[in-house]
């Protein structure tokens, strides 16, 4: 099973948004249902890639590239625009990491989270976040970044503020349906 790369578009063939999913159709539902800017879009491309982390580097080229109007990762400007919502609700998520059922019920999720709410919320630990933000699982913004001097030591090390939208939480949930 592959990863679909999906583009939306206007009838003024301006590009609204770029996304990926395992669940083209489904994720398309759940766009109709939680953002106000689907009711603008007349045509849906779609391009498949063999790996979630080829789209995943697919979805940032052409966000970058292509400025959508309601991407705000990635694109490097705020929406300001009415339509998109800032919260959104998900029902009845649940999947298994490590072979533990993990889930959550009518869970609103907000913009963006810290490393430890994300573990909070998967019920894991700020590692395995990380771990998933290294190996590339789940998608990140990084607000921040400046070197710090390890003590004892000459060298120095990044130390960088992430988060995680709650977008970027639906899509890597949606990734363990396809393992």
């Amino acid at each position: 099973m592959g990863t679909v790369l999906y583009r939306a578009f206007s009838a003024e063939n301006e590009l609204l948004y770029v996304g990926i999913s395992l669940r083209g159709a489904q994720r398309m539902k759940e766009h109709e249902k939680l953002s106000g800017w689907f009711s603008d879009v007349s045509r849906v491309d779609l391009e498949w890639f063999e790996t979630r982390q080829s789209a995943l580097v697919a979805e940032r080229e052409a966000i970058i590239a292509d400025g959508p109007i309601y991407n705000t990762h990635h694109n490097g400007k705020k929406s300001n625009h009415e339509t998109q919502s800032d919260d959104f609700e998900k029902d009845e998520i649940s999947f298994d990491v490590s072979g533990e059922m993990v889930g959550f019920s009518r869970q609103k999720l907000r913009p963006l989270y810290k490393l430890s709410e994300v573990a909070d919320l998967l019920s894991v630990s700020t590692k395995t976040v990380r771990d998933w933000i290294n190996n590339g699982s789940i998608g990140f913004i990084e607000l921040s970044s400046h070197w710090r001097h390890v003590r004892g030591h000459e060298e120095k090390r990044k130390v960088v503020d992430y988060r995680i939208s709650g977008w970027q939480i639906l899509d890597f949930i949606d990734s363990l349906g396809g393992r």
